[in-house]
């Protein structure tokens, strides 16, 4: 599991998260740019049940380009690709509604945080069975 950085921020404006995860930067970043791992990580989240997902045409759209938009649950969040580094994990969520923040540092945690590191987890169990 990913820990929290102690630097967490959450105002009535925006949440600002730093984590660092037991896995290779490379497993990291394929992981948020490559569609089909991202999947894995909503599937996890249990935010869209696989029949909801399978009826959309594309419930994830990623590039690990600098600059690219990104759709993610089948259009619910979009943004756009800022800098792409495979390093540390920042994520800036601003201008949310007044007073929200908590509550979806929250939905962060549980929907996103939690299922990132348990694909993150199931792919080096793999590798370790393959003996990589």
């Amino acid at each position: 599991m990913a820990a929290p950085n102690a630097e967490i921020s959450n105002t009535e404006e925006a949440i600002h998260e730093e984590r660092i995860f037991r896995a290779s930067r490379q497993r990291v970043y394929e992981a948020l740019t490559v569609e089909k791992q991202f999947d894995r990580i909503i599937r996890l989240s249990g935010v869209m049940k696989a029949d909801v997902m399978a009826k959309m045409r594309k419930p994830t759209k990623l590039s690990p380009r600098e600059g690219s938009a990104f759709t993610l649950f089948g259009g619910y969040i979009v943004g756009r690709q800022i800098e792409l580094v495979p390093t540390r994990l920042v994520v800036d969520h601003r201008a949310l509604p007044k007073g929200k923040a908590e509550g979806l540092a929250s939905g962060w945690e549980e929907h996103f945080w939690r299922p990132l590191a348990r694909v993150l987890a199931q792919a080096a169990a793999g590798e370790a069975l393959a003996g990589r």
